[in-house]
């Protein structure tokens, strides 16, 4: 008997779902599974029935399957509605014991669920976390001190061009601490920096035996193998970068940084655009956006980002050269050619800049000053370019020119300078003997204090002495005190070397733990006695608002 009016029967994705709860209820996981699989196909944007089937994942151990799953949700989850899942990666880590991993989602889900659901079980775990000293996988915070000196010594190296002493530096690392992974991602760099990929990429590759997810070692290993034009490992690695979410802006950077680096520069541009959504003041993020923008050969969209470029930075040197980039393209003078995502200045080298300026005498170089825009560029650099700010304070101290000092001496009196930068210059400076105490030589604010020459002198004394003996926040305090000191009260002097004992006692005892030892020195440095110094500590005191 045939049947031919039979209604056809379409099963979607609430039925599979049905089924799935079903099998579910009755502990029946692999048939839930398999049933949420067919609801998915059903609905593909359907993330309510992807997040379960994480969930479901999660439960049966399967937890590389379930946080692939999690980190896709996520991604497609524009709108952030699903915080939950950054628990649910945060809970997968924890079974693995990624403790590092378990705190940045656990911070994530926080963020962008502060009062949810799981917020106080979030937050009892990352105090755990804490007290158990898991971030870093560090034993203990000693041992993550000595590997942050280690690699920081060692990229010091990297910025000198000296990669084998580096390399050596990034192991005594990796010897404190095997499972730490930054130094071995260091080490790679400098190996390819080189000229020796494959041992960069064998590098690579045992750090992500440690991390398989670690996105700065997949990022510099995708740059490996595109450099190398190794098509089949390249598309392999960028499955694996792509399929991961970057937890923090520096992991968003990296990743559009590599993108960009390898001719994804509208990949490289959606990064760097949502961040600039998040931090439009960002000088550096703003920078990456034109620049991929450009890349794109999207130049009116490349101009809005220069044109920000110039509002958060007036100063900048990239505006108008870009700008000039594009003109010259649009009219025809010039072909297309990439901007590298590297912030440089747009000269050949800064150094060779400074080393030129060095060798001129102090009318060439007033004239250069006065008719380029020379050393606003090398002003910029040394407060804008992280990774050439010591190399540029090596070579300006090494020049031995007054006028190049002077540049120097500017950038340590900028409190806005970060204060280790300014106090590598001052060390660097008083190891070559130079003085920041020579009149022509001093910060604007405090030429413009007309100190009597006695007033003066008693500075230039107290520093002479500060400079030799103690450390930056000590010659600040000296110059702040006296500043305010002599503003409010003008005072006569008649021995200068007391005066200048009494603020340096006065700075020794407000700013650093020196005791009578301390103060015996000074005594016999200035060539006074207590009783005199004392008093004169108390005027000082008396006579300043602060105290």
């Amino acid at each position: 008997m045939g049947y031919t009016n039979v209604i056809p029967f379409s099963r979607g994705a609430d039925f599979y779902y049905a089924r799935a709860n079903n099998s579910y209820l009755k502990n029946n996981m692999e048939e839930a599974i398999t049933y949420l699989k067919r609801a998915i196909q059903v609905e593909p944007d359907n993330l309510i029935n992807q997040f379960n089937l994480a969930s479901m994942f999660s439960e049966v151990e399967k937890f590389e399957e379930s946080n692939k799953l999690l980190k896709s949700i996520v991604k497609k989850d524009k709108e952030n509605s699903m915080p939950e899942c950054w628990y649910y990666l945060a809970y997968n880590y924890g079974q693995t014991d990624n403790y590092i991993k378990v705190k940045e989602c656990l911070d994530k889900y926080l963020q962008l669920s502060p009062k949810g659901e799981y917020a106080s079980q979030a937050e009892e775990i990352l105090s755990n976390i804490k007290n158990f000293q898991y971030e870093f996988e560090a034993k203990d915070q000693q041992e993550l001190q000595k590997i942050e000196k280690v690699c920081s010594d060692g990229i010091n190296l990297v910025e000198q061009g000296n990669f084998d002493e580096a390399i050596k530096m990034f192991n005594k690392a990796v010897d404190i601490n095997k499972n730490f992974i930054a130094p071995r991602n260091n080490i790679a760099l400098c190996y390819f920096y080189k000229g020796n990929i494959q041992e960069a990429i064998n590098t690579c590759k045992e750090a992500l035996k440690i991390d398989a997810e670690n996105i700065y070692s997949l990022s510099n290993l995708l740059i490996f193998y595109y450099k190398l034009g190794n098509e089949v490992a390249f598309k392999n690695t960028l499955n694996s970068l792509t399929s991961l979410e970057p937890m923090h802006i520096d992991e968003e950077i990296k990743l559009g940084m590599t993108y960009g680096t390898v001719g994804k520069h509208s990949w490289a541009y959606a990064m760097f655009n949502s961040i600039v959504e998040e931090e439009p003041r960002n000088f550096q993020i703003v920078y990456f956006s034109a620049v991929a923008a450009f890349n794109m050969r999207k130049f009116k969209l490349a101009q809005k980002h220069l044109n920000r470029l110039k509002e958060i930075e007036p100063q900048n040197p990239y505006t108008e050269l870009y700008e000039g980039y594009i003109k010259d393209i649009v009219e025809g003078k010039s072909l297309f050619k990439p901007i590298s995502y590297e912030i440089k200045l747009p000269y050949n080298s800064v150094l060779e800049i400074i080393k030129k300026l060095g060798k001129s005498d102090e009318g060439q170089l007033k004239k250069t000053i006065d008719d380029t825009k020379l050393i606003e560029d090398i002003k910029w650099a040394l407060k804008k370019e992280e990774t050439m700010t010591k190399i540029i304070i090596d070579l300006i101290v090494s020049m031995g020119n007054s006028m190049l000092n002077s540049i120097l001496i500017g950038f340590i009196y900028d409190l806005q300078i970060k204060y280790e930068d300014r106090n590598y210059a001052f060390n660097e400076m008083s190891n070559q003997e130079i003085s920041f105490a020579e009149s022509s030589n001093w910060a604007p604010r405090l030429k413009k204090q007309k100190f009597t020459s006695k007033q003066q002198e008693v500075l230039e004394e107290a520093l002479k002495y500060l400079q030799g003996e103690f450390d930056l926040a000590q010659v600040y305090a000296a110059q702040s005190i006296w500043l305010e000191f002599v503003k409010e009260n003008n005072p006569i002097i008649k021995k200068t070397d007391l005066w200048a004992a009494s603020l340096v006692v006065l700075v020794v005892l407000e700013t650093s733990n020196c005791g009578e030892e301390t103060k015996g020195e000074v005594f016999n440095h200035f060539s006074v006695n207590c009783k005199g110094v004392t008093t004169k500590v108390r005027k000082l005191k008396k006579g300043l608002k602060s105290f």
